[in-house]
């Protein structure tokens, strides 16, 4: 129930406010929030979910009628979802202006972390660099 009080849960749910603050103490709610932050699906990864699926039944319905043509408010709508995708998606370069922007951020805060990150860093672009040229 994100973005609820702790209050309206208990409210919604008939229990007391004491319960759920029992439940979010023992669920750890807040480092599932942060975790789910960090590690979900962005918007334009749900995207692409979503037009990957369609594209997956427009072509199972192309195999079994190959001579039917895909109805235009069904083209359109995938253009129009790849259109948002592509406006949407980070590029390399914008990548490695943020990286390394955190590393140098992360030098005048703490000196010997920010040289242990950045060789950490330079292997992760390096292993991107690799996967977006193929």
């Amino acid at each position: 129930m994100a973005g609820f009080t702790q209050k309206e849960i208990a409210k919604t749910l008939g229990l007391a406010e004491k319960t759920v603050s029992l439940w979010k103490q023992e669920g750890n709610w807040e480092a599932e929030r942060a975790r789910a932050q960090l590690f979900g699906d962005t918007i334009v990864e749900r995207m692409q979910k979503i037009v990957s699926h369609n594209l997956r039944i427009l072509t199972d319905r192309a195999k079994d009628n190959p001579d039917q043509l895909i109805e235009k408010g069904e083209f359109d709508a995938l253009a129009k979802a790849m259109s948002s995708i592509k406006r949407n998606e980070l590029a390399w370069v914008d990548l490695v202006k943020i990286l390394r922007g955190f590393v140098k951020w992360l030098a005048h805060e703490d000196g010997q972390k920010a040289q242990a990150i950045e060789a950490l860093v330079n292997k992760y672009l390096n292993e991107q660099r690799r996967s977006y040229a193929d």
